[in-house]
C-alpha cells in the first residue's frame, strides 16, 4: 500500500513565484518544423545552466505553456533542482522557492499540461498543479531511486521505472499508480522465463491503446502490458543488450527504441496480433552508429530525432530512415530530446549544462 503523505516542509519549493527579470530566450510564433523547412532549422535559444551540471531530463507540457528541466550536479548526486520556465512569456523563468530546493531525478505532465510530476532517488513522486495553489500530492512510492515517470494518456496511470523497488534483482522494476486513488495498482514483474533484466530504465505509454512498454537496461528486454488486466500481452527479449530511451509514434503503430547497436522500429500491430512478433528494424545505418543518448518524434510523427554521445543531433525521415540534418551545438553528449506540442520547436538537453532550443531560423 502506497503512503500517501502529508506535505512537510522540504517540498515547500514546488510552490514557485515568477523571479526572473531577463529578457525572454526566445521570440515566438515560429513555422512548425516540417521536412520542407529542416535546412533552415537552427540554434534559436539556450537556457544555460552553471558548468559543473547536467540537463538530467526535460519535458514540455502539452498545452505548450511550461517547459521543465531538471539541472544536476555530476557525479555529486542522482537528484537535480527542477527549473520551469513559461513559453508563452518567451521562455521567462519561473523558480521554485529557494528555502530548501526540491530534489528529483526524473518528471513528466499530465495530459492536461498543467499538472508537474516529478520521481526522486528516495523513490517519492510528487504531483503539482501548477494552475493552483492546492498542496501538492505526495506519494512514498518506493524505497529506491524513481528513474521514469509517466502518465497515460487519459491521465488514468501513472508508470515508473525504478532501480530494484526493494526486491532482489529488481523483479518488480515497474510499477503503475492510480491517479484517482494516488495508490499502487499493479506491479510489473521484470522476470521472464527465469531472465531478470535489472534495474527499470524506460516506460512509456501508447497514446493509443491501454497500452505501457517498459524496458530494462541488462539484456534489453522490453514487455508491453495491458494496463486495465496489468498483463503481459507482448515481450522482446532479443532487444540487444542496452536499450536508453523508448517512443511510441502518435498512433501507436510503433514503438521506437535506442539500442546499442542504433535505433529500432517494433511494428506492435503485428507483435499484438502475435501475427510477427519479431517485426522490427534497424534505420540507423551501422557505419553511422554511435552511442545513441535521447529519441524524440515530432508530433505529426514523421521525423525522428537522434541525440548522441558526441553532442551531435540527427534529424531522419521516420518512413525512409534518411537522415536529413544533423545538429550541432552541445559541447557534451545530448541526453534528452523533446519537441513543443505545437511541433514549433525542439528542445535539447545536455551534459554541458545547457537546455538548447532549435527552430526555424526567420530568415
Amino acid at each position: 500500500m502506497v503512503r500517501l503523505l502529508m506535505l512537510l516542509s522540504y517540498v515547500l519549493p514546488l510552490y514557485f513565484m515568477q523571479v526572473s527579470t531577463d529578457e525572454p530566450a526566445i521570440t515566438q510564433p515560429r513555422e512548425v518544423i516540417s521536412e520542407a523547412n529542416l535546412a533552415a532549422l537552427e540554434q534559436v535559444g539556450i537556457l544555460q545552466g552553471s558548468d559543473d551540471t547536467i540537463v538530467q531530463d526535460i519535458a514540455f507540457s502539452s498545452d505548450g505553456q511550461w517547459f521543465a528541466a531538471i539541472e544536476r550536479v555530476y557525479e555529486k548526486s542522482f537528484d537535480g533542482v527542477i527549473r520551469l520556465w513559461n513559453t508563452i512569456e518567451g521562455f521567462k523563468e519561473s523558480q521554485l522557492s529557494p528555502d530548501a530546493p526540491f530534489k528529483a531525478m526524473s518528471l513528466a505532465f499530465s495530459p492536461e499540461g498543467h499538472v508537474l510530476v516529478a520521481g526522486d532517488s528516495s523513490g517519492i513522486v510528487t504531483l503539482v498543479d501548477l494552475n493552483s495553489e492546492a498542496i501538492p500530492v505526495v506519494i512514498q512510492a518506493n524505497d529506491s531511486h524513481i528513474n521514469v515517470v509517466t502518465v497515460s494518456a487519459n491521465n488514468q496511470f501513472l508508470a515508473f521505472a525504478g532501480s530494484n523497488l526493494g526486491r532482489p534483482e529488481g523483479e518488480y522494476a515497474f510499477k503503475l499508480i492510480d491517479l484517482t486513488s494516488k495508490e499502487i495498482y499493479a506491479s510489473l514483474p521484470t522476470c521472464n522465463d527465469n531472465l531478470c533484466p535489472g534495474p527499470g530504465f524506460s516506460a512509456t505509454f501508447s497514446p493509443a491503446e491501454n497500452i505501457v512498454a517498459t524496458a530494462s537496461t541488462k539484456n534489453g528486454l522490453i514487455r508491453v502490458w495491458d494496463t486495465e488486466s496489468y498483463a503481459e500481452i507482448a515481450a522482446l527479449d532479443k532487444a540487444v543488450f542496452w536499450i536508453n530511451d523508448m517512443i511510441f509514434t502518435p498512433d501507436g503503430t510503433r514503438l521506437i527504441y535506442a539500442a546499442s547497436d542504433g535505433v529500432r522500429i517494433w511494428n506492435m500491430e503485428t507483435a499484438l496480433s502475435g501475427e510477427n512478433l519479431a517485426d522490427f528494424r534497424v534505420i540507423t545505418p551501422p557505419e553511422a552508429v554511435q552511442f545513441i543518448t535521447s529519441l524524440a518524434l515530432n508530433p505529426e510523427g514523421n521525423l525522428l530525432t537522434i541525440g548522441y554521445i558526441d553532442g551531435t543531433i540527427d534529424v531522419l525521415n521516420l518512413e525512409t530512415g534518411e537522415k536529413m540534418i544533423t545538429l550541432e551545438g552541445h559541447t557534451d553528449r545530448v541526453l534528452n530530446l523533446a519537441f513543443s506540442p505545437d511541433g514549433t520547436l525542439l528542445a535539447s538537453g545536455g551534459a554541458d549544462g545547457t537546455v538548447r532550443l532549435w527552430g526555424v531560423g526567420e530568415g
